[in-house]
């Protein structure tokens, strides 16, 4: 199994690196802590990519949480 580096990684999407630890810690990208370093497994790449896009919100929406009841 080839396990890539942040940096790596970063390249390989074409993102910065703080980006790919945003992805990590949201948990949209697995990744194994050695040490103080991330590896990211080549696999959890793909499986990142094959996933379907969500939905971009209109500018201007509000979600649910953002609503207020002003009764």
């Amino acid at each position: 199994m080839e396990m890539l580096t942040t940096r790596q990684a970063a390249e390989r999407l074409n993102v910065s690196i703080a980006t790919i630890g945003k992805l990590i810690r949201a948990g949209e990208i697995h990744a194994v802590k050695v040490g103080h370093n991330w590896r990211i497994p080549a696999d959890a790449l793909t499986a990142y990519l094959a996933r379907p896009a969500e939905p971009e919100k209109p500018a201007g929406a509000s979600t649910p949480e953002e609503k207020t009841n002003d009764e």
